[in-house]
Protein backbone atom coordinates (compact mmCIF):
# COMPACT_ATOMS: atom_id res chain seq x y z
CA UNK A 1 0.00 0.00 0.00
CA UNK A 2 2.84 2.56 0.60
CA UNK A 3 3.91 2.08 -2.83
CA UNK A 4 1.00 2.43 -4.11
CA UNK A 5 0.71 5.43 -2.23
CA UNK A 6 4.06 6.83 -3.56
CA UNK A 7 3.30 6.05 -7.12
CA UNK A 8 0.05 8.09 -6.77
CA UNK A 9 1.81 11.13 -4.92
CA UNK A 10 4.72 11.20 -7.54
CA UNK A 11 2.00 11.40 -10.21
CA UNK A 12 0.15 14.21 -8.67
CA UNK A 13 3.60 15.95 -8.63
CA UNK A 14 4.27 15.75 -11.94
CA UNK A 15 0.58 16.81 -13.02
CA UNK A 16 1.43 19.73 -10.36
CA UNK A 17 4.01 20.58 -12.47
CA UNK A 18 2.86 20.59 -16.01
CA UNK A 19 -0.07 22.40 -14.94
CA UNK A 20 2.38 24.86 -13.36
CA UNK A 21 4.54 25.39 -16.34
CA UNK A 22 1.45 25.45 -18.86
CA UNK A 23 -0.36 27.74 -16.89
CA UNK A 24 2.68 30.49 -16.94
CA UNK A 25 3.36 30.16 -20.44
CA UNK A 26 0.17 30.79 -21.04
CA UNK A 27 0.11 33.67 -18.92
CA UNK A 28 3.06 34.87 -20.33
CA UNK A 29 1.88 34.86 -24.01
CA UNK A 30 -1.47 36.79 -23.35
CA UNK A 31 0.34 39.43 -20.99
CA UNK A 32 0.12 42.22 -22.92
CA UNK A 33 3.16 43.98 -24.25
CA UNK A 34 4.62 48.00 -24.40
CA UNK A 35 7.64 48.96 -26.00
CA UNK A 36 9.40 51.52 -24.74
CA UNK A 37 12.75 53.33 -25.55
CA UNK A 38 16.23 51.96 -23.73
CA UNK A 39 16.82 54.05 -20.98
CA UNK A 40 12.85 55.61 -20.23
CA UNK A 41 12.90 58.33 -22.29
CA UNK A 42 11.15 58.35 -26.10
CA UNK A 43 11.31 61.95 -28.51
CA UNK A 44 8.50 61.34 -31.34
CA UNK A 45 5.80 62.93 -33.06
CA UNK A 46 2.79 62.01 -35.09
CA UNK A 47 3.46 63.07 -38.51
CA UNK A 48 7.63 61.95 -39.11
CA UNK A 49 7.38 62.51 -42.93
CA UNK A 50 5.54 65.88 -44.18
CA UNK A 51 5.63 67.25 -47.29
CA UNK A 52 6.40 70.86 -47.49
CA UNK A 53 7.34 73.94 -50.55
CA UNK A 54 10.76 75.29 -50.53
CA UNK A 55 10.64 78.28 -48.48
CA UNK A 56 7.81 77.00 -46.51
CA UNK A 57 7.83 77.68 -42.18
CA UNK A 58 6.86 74.07 -40.87
CA UNK A 59 5.49 73.39 -37.13
CA UNK A 60 6.22 69.58 -36.07
CA UNK A 61 4.34 68.84 -32.76
CA UNK A 62 6.34 66.70 -30.96
CA UNK A 63 5.85 64.65 -27.20
CA UNK A 64 8.33 63.54 -24.96
CA UNK A 65 7.75 60.50 -22.87
CA UNK A 66 10.03 59.70 -19.38
CA UNK A 67 9.61 56.18 -18.26
CA UNK A 68 12.86 56.61 -16.79
CA UNK A 69 10.95 56.53 -12.79
CA UNK A 70 12.80 60.18 -12.05
CA UNK A 71 12.03 63.74 -13.06
CA UNK A 72 14.64 64.95 -15.16
CA UNK A 73 15.55 68.40 -17.38
CA UNK A 74 15.93 66.99 -21.23
CA UNK A 75 18.34 69.44 -23.56
CA UNK A 76 16.75 69.30 -26.63
CA UNK A 77 18.91 69.93 -30.41
CA UNK A 78 18.75 69.16 -33.76
CA UNK A 79 21.68 66.56 -34.41
CA UNK A 80 21.94 66.64 -38.15
CA UNK A 81 19.67 69.10 -40.60
CA UNK A 82 20.37 69.89 -44.02
CA UNK A 83 23.09 73.11 -44.94
CA UNK A 84 20.94 76.57 -44.92
CA UNK A 85 18.04 74.78 -43.85
CA UNK A 86 16.37 76.77 -39.87
CA UNK A 87 14.87 75.48 -36.99
CA UNK A 88 14.25 75.85 -33.26
CA UNK A 89 12.58 74.17 -30.44
CA UNK A 90 9.10 76.23 -28.86
CA UNK A 91 6.67 75.64 -26.01
CA UNK A 92 4.69 78.11 -24.33
CA UNK A 93 5.33 80.81 -26.87
CA UNK A 94 8.87 81.07 -26.46
CA UNK A 95 12.23 79.22 -28.06
CA UNK A 96 13.11 77.01 -25.55
CA UNK A 97 16.21 74.41 -24.92
CA UNK A 98 15.37 72.58 -22.55
CA UNK A 99 11.72 70.67 -21.29
CA UNK A 100 10.74 69.36 -17.98
CA UNK A 101 9.10 65.64 -17.64
CA UNK A 102 8.28 64.15 -14.41
CA UNK A 103 8.24 60.45 -13.66
CA UNK A 104 5.61 59.23 -16.10
CA UNK A 105 4.91 62.31 -18.11
CA UNK A 106 4.29 62.85 -21.48
CA UNK A 107 5.17 65.93 -22.56
CA UNK A 108 3.37 67.37 -25.21
CA UNK A 109 3.10 71.55 -26.25
CA UNK A 110 6.81 71.24 -27.41
CA UNK A 111 6.93 72.12 -31.66
CA UNK A 112 9.49 72.23 -33.63
CA UNK A 113 9.86 74.94 -36.00
CA UNK A 114 11.53 74.66 -39.25
CA UNK A 115 11.90 76.87 -42.52
CA UNK A 116 12.99 75.80 -45.28
CA UNK A 117 15.43 77.51 -48.10
CA UNK A 118 13.27 78.79 -50.94
CA UNK A 119 16.11 78.01 -53.44
CA UNK A 120 15.63 73.85 -52.01
CA UNK A 121 15.48 71.46 -54.24
CA UNK A 122 12.91 69.25 -55.23
CA UNK A 123 13.73 66.10 -53.07
CA UNK A 124 13.36 64.27 -49.41
CA UNK A 125 15.39 65.66 -46.96
CA UNK A 126 16.51 64.13 -43.35
CA UNK A 127 16.29 65.93 -39.79
CA UNK A 128 17.41 64.33 -36.38
CA UNK A 129 16.28 66.13 -33.51
CA UNK A 130 17.33 64.76 -30.28
CA UNK A 131 16.44 65.08 -26.04
CA UNK A 132 19.11 64.21 -23.65
CA UNK A 133 18.53 64.38 -19.80
CA UNK A 134 21.80 64.68 -17.88
CA UNK A 135 21.96 60.97 -16.19
CA UNK A 136 22.74 60.19 -19.96
CA UNK A 137 19.64 59.27 -21.47
CA UNK A 138 18.64 60.63 -24.47
CA UNK A 139 16.81 59.66 -27.73
CA UNK A 140 16.85 60.61 -31.33
CA UNK A 141 13.48 61.13 -33.67
CA UNK A 142 13.73 60.88 -37.75
CA UNK A 143 11.83 63.35 -39.72
CA UNK A 144 11.65 63.27 -42.92
CA UNK A 145 10.69 66.43 -45.46
CA UNK A 146 9.93 66.15 -49.19
CA UNK A 147 9.86 69.16 -50.78
CA UNK A 148 7.66 69.35 -53.83
CA UNK A 149 5.79 72.03 -55.95
CA UNK A 150 2.62 69.99 -56.40
CA UNK A 151 -0.29 71.75 -54.16
CA UNK A 152 -1.42 69.57 -51.47
CA UNK A 153 -3.56 66.91 -52.37
CA UNK A 154 -2.42 67.00 -55.86
CA UNK A 155 -0.94 63.74 -57.32
CA UNK A 156 0.97 63.02 -60.59
CA UNK A 157 -0.18 60.15 -62.06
Amino acid sequence: MTKVYVLQKERILRHTVVFTVLLSLLLAFFQPFTAKAAGGIELSTAYPGITVKAGETVSVNLDLENTSGSSFDASLSAVSMPEGWEGYFSGGGKQVSKVHASSGETVTGVTFQLTVPKDAAEGTYQVQLNAAADSGISDTAGLEFTISENEYGQSSF
